[in-house]
Order: structure tokens, then sequence, then C-alpha cells
């Protein structure tokens, strides 16, 4: 099963105005807890499972959650990921190696 690791920072992305109220929810609570897998975002909203895909794919494609391969680990941001700095990477992939031990 995949982790999802998500920096805190700034909720920036409530203001991109081209985030569906969705993929502004989804990514809201992805940011407020540590962790979240696939398949507990089912605990925390009532939508059916092709329109999670949906809002997985809008933030895919807009740039906010990107795969990390060497850890098999989806890593989400509070801005699109080419905005990312050293500090964001580095604390994402140090929570990562936290997370294995």
């Amino acid at each position: 099963m995949k982790k999802d690791l998500v920096h805190l920072s700034t909720l920036k992305f409530l203001n991109d105005k081209y985030l569906s109220l969705e993929a502004k929810g989804f990514l809201l609570i992805a940011l407020t807890h540590d962790e979240i897998t696939p398949l507990r975002v089912k605990e925390y909203c009532s939508d059916d499972e092709e329109t999670l895909k949906d809002v997985l794919l809008e933030l895919r494609i807009n740039k906010y959650i990107k795969l990390d391969n060497e850890s098999n680990t989806l890593l989400v941001g509070p801005e699109p990921y080419p905005n990312w700095d050293k500090e964001i990477i580095d604390d994402l992939h140090r929570r990562i190696q936290s997370k294995e031990k």
C-alpha cells in the first residue's frame, strides 16, 4: 500500500483558480493529516471511488502530487511541485525515512 506524506506550509493552493473545490478539499485533508492512505480517504468523505480518482488525477495534472520512485510514496504539497524548494523536499524525504524505520 502506498503512503502519502505531506509538507505543512501556507495553504497557497486555496487561491488556485484551476483547482476544483473537491481537489482543494482533498489537499486540505492530506495536508492536515501526517499520513493518509487512499483507503483512509474514505473515512473523511462520502464521495464515490470514481470521484476520488478524478480528484487525484486533477491534482496530478496540476502538479500538486507526485510519486517518489525511490520510496514508492505519494508526495503532496501546498503548491505545485516545480515550486517546492530544497527545504520542502528535504523535509519530505526525512519524513519518509522516519516512517520506514
